[in-house]
């Protein structure tokens, strides 16, 4: 037998430098892949967020209107309130002389056609009121704004 040399030296096996790479690989690509789905998300997420901004801000101008027309309907009933108001005065007042009038037993005839000309006034302001009124109660009906205060008033007029 002869003697050879034996290598019963152990060495050991030097790292795989690959497979240290392929996990540093993989890790860049499941980061790409998390940001690739992470902007995809915040984008949809934006898309919503200035859909439902533009969805409020139309809502907010529809309203703004709504609220200008019962604005100027209030304005418009409150000035036919006044004028009824005013000419229930004037009528009041003229019915008053009228009745001052009247009592003196001792009416000329120009009196006569003075009382008769203020009667007729006095008509003619009632029918315009009345038209007023029914102006009102149509306008009232057809706005859809249920004021109860307002047609409260409207009933008393």
């Amino acid at each position: 037998m002869r003697n050879e040399p034996t290598n019963l030296s152990y060495k050991p096996a030097e790292p795989k430098r690959e497979s240290g790479k392929g996990a540093i690989a993989a890790l860049i690509i499941a980061l790409l892949l998390v940001l690739v789905v992470g902007t995809i998300i915040v984008t949809k997420n934006h898309k919503k967020t200035v859909q439902n901004a533009a969805i409020l801000e139309s809502q907010k101008l529809e309203l703004a209107t709504q609220l200008n027309q019962r604005d100027s309907i209030i304005n418009e009933w409150v000035l036919a309130f006044n004028e009824i108001e005013s000419d229930i005065k004037k009528i009041t007042a003229r019915e008053n002389m009228l009745t001052l009038q009247s009592m003196n037993p001792e009416i000329s005839k120009d009196k006569k056609q003075e009382i008769v000309r203020e009667i007729e006034m006095i008509k003619e302001l009632i029918d315009q009121n009345k038209k007023k009124i029914a102006s009102l109660n149509a306008q009232l009906k057809n706005s859809g704004v249920k004021i109860a205060s307002l047609q409260a008033r409207v009933d008393t007029l």
